[in-house]
C-alpha cells in the first residue's frame, strides 16, 4: 500500500518512496526497520541415528555451531519458531540473501507420496501431491514464515545430491553416496519413519520416487509400498534478515 505524505510516500513497512519534481519515484529502504527474528542459532544437540555397525539406534551430537564468521555454514543449527513453537533446523544452502534449512525430524505421521484420490495414484505423474498436501497441512500454522515471504517445500533429490557433490546421481541412478548424519537424524530401521520423501520422481520408473533412507543416502523406491514407512521433512527458505546468532 502506498500512502501519500507530501512528496514522500511510505510503501509497506520497509521502504520510503520519494517523488521528485519530474515525477520520478525513488525507493529507499528505511534504516530504522527492525527485522523480525524467526530463527536463532543454537548449539548442536544429541539426535537419534541408526548405527549400521552396531545394528542399533544411537545418540549423537549432530550439526555445527554457527559463528559470526560462519553464520550460514552447511549444517549450522538453528531454533526456529514460525507460529506454533520452536523447532530445530540445519542449514542446507546459502543463496544470496536467502538461506535454505531442513528440519531435524519428520513432521506428523507417515504419508503416501501420491494421494489415493489422484487420477492415477500408482503413477509418479501425481507429482508428490499426497506428500505435498500433507506437508501443507502440517505447516499451516507457520504464518510468521509466510508473512515474511518465506517458503516451505519438500526436499529435492538434486539439491541433496548437489550438497554432497554427488555428480553421478540423477533421477534414475542410485549412487548410495552418504549425506551428513544430521540429514538422516531420527530415522529408524525397526520403526517408522524409515525415511522422508523428496519431491523427485524416477523418470524411468513410473511407480518410483526418491526418498532419504535411514542409512543416509537417496534411494528410489516403489512409492506405494513405502508409503507405510515414510513421511515428510520440511525444507524452508528464509531471509538472512530473519536469522540471528
Amino acid at each position: 500500500e502506498v500512502v501519500p505524505n507530501g512528496t514522500n510516500f511510505i510503501m509497506g513497512d520497509n521502504y520510503e518512496v520519494t517523488i521528485d519534481s519530474n515525477g520520478k519515484a525513488t525507493a529507499k529502504e528505511k534504516e530504522n526497520v527492525t527485522p523480525q527474528e524467526l530463527c536463532k542459532a543454537i548449539a548442536p544437540s544429541e539426535q537419534q541415528i541408526w548405527n549400521q555397525t552396531n545394528n542399533a539406534m544411537e545418540s549423537k551430537v549432530l550439526g555445527v555451531q554457527a559463528t559470526a564468521s560462519a553464520m550460514y555454514a552447511v549444517g549450522a543449527v538453528y531454533s526456529c519458531d514460525f507460529g506454533d513453537g520452536a523447532r530445530t533446523f540445519y542449514v542446507l544452502e546459502e543463496d544470496g540473501n536467502n538461506i535454505k534449512l531442513i528440519m531435524n525430524k519428520n513432521l506428523g505421521e507417515i504419508v503416501a507420496w501420491c494421494d489415493a484420490n489422484a487420477k492415477d495414484p500408482n503413477n509418479n505423474s501425481c507429482n508428490a501431491n499426497g506428500a505435498k498436501a500433507y506437508l501443507a497441512s502440517q505447516t499451516s500454522g507457520w504464518t510468521k514464515l509466510i508473512n515474511v515471504g518465506g517458503k516451505i517445500e519438500l526436499p529435492k533429490g538434486e539439491d541433496i545430491a548437489n550438497l554432497i557433490n554427488d555428480d553421478l546421481w540423477n533421477d534414475t541412478t542410485i549412487t548410495k553416496q552418504e549425506v551428513p548424519d544430521w540429514m538422516r537424524a531420527n530415522l529408524y530401521k525397526a520403526n517408522v519413519p524409515l525415511g522422508y520423501w523428496t519431491s523427485t520422481a524416477n523418470s524411468n520408473k513410473s511407480s518410483e520416487a526418491w526418498l532419504m533412507f535411514y542409512l543416509g543416502y537417496l534411494h528410489s523406491y516403489d512409492f506405494k509400498s513405502y508409503s507405510v514407512v515414510s513421511g515428510v521433512r520440511p525444507v524452508i527458505t528464509i531471509s538472512k534478515f530473519n536469522m540471528s546468532l
